[in-house]
């Protein structure tokens, strides 16, 4: 995680998420009613809905969300802030709903009345924590398994049955 701007002052923090590590600590860090701003797309509908000849477009934006809850998700390899719309484009009623997805390489602004020191020093963590990997391997007499671990979990990257080599050798 890189932090790009902070000034607790105003209760501002601005960050780039680069990997899944990254989206567990925002996820851990954000509350409700915390306000989160970053580039997302909105779906427009253009045109006349009733007759069928209207269309729907997907614009990119910028928006401002009063977090509702953020959802940290392993298989999707993305966070998800859900909220309502505070600030961004006119044609983007406030308190609509909104999600913003986090992926590699999004930058975010977190917005906290008060940063609580817990929240900072995970983001601190995050920002220090080496980007090395750590493979473990398990051995047995018929198997091996080989992992990746990571902060809050691990990812298997590879089995195999080892008879099945030594009837090949």
């Amino acid at each position: 995680m890189q932090i790009i701007h902070m000034d607790l002052k105003k209760g501002e923090v601005k960050i780039k998420a680069e990997n899944l590590d990254d989206f567990w600590y925002v996820s851990q860090i954000i509350d409700p009613s915390d306000l989160v701003r970053g580039r997302t797309f909105r779906k427009i509908k253009l045109g006349n809905q009733d007759d069928g000849a209207g269309k729907v477009v997907k614009k990119r934006v910028t928006v401002t969300v009063s977090v509702v809850k953020a959802e940290f998700s392993q298989t999707s390899s993305q966070l998800r802030i859900l909220g309502t719309v505070t600030e961004g484009p006119e044609d983007i009623p406030k308190g609509a709903h909104q999600t913003i997805e986090v992926e590699e390489g999004t930058t975010i602004t977190i917005f906290k009345k008060t940063w609580l020191r817990y929240q900072l020093e995970r983001l601190k963590e995050a920002e220090s924590s080496n980007s090395k990997s750590i493979i473990l391997v398990v051995f047995d007499r018929e198997e091996a398994y080989f992992a990746r671990l990571r902060r809050n979990t691990y990812c298997l990257l590879y089995t195999s049955d080892a008879a099945d080599e030594e009837d090949s050798v």
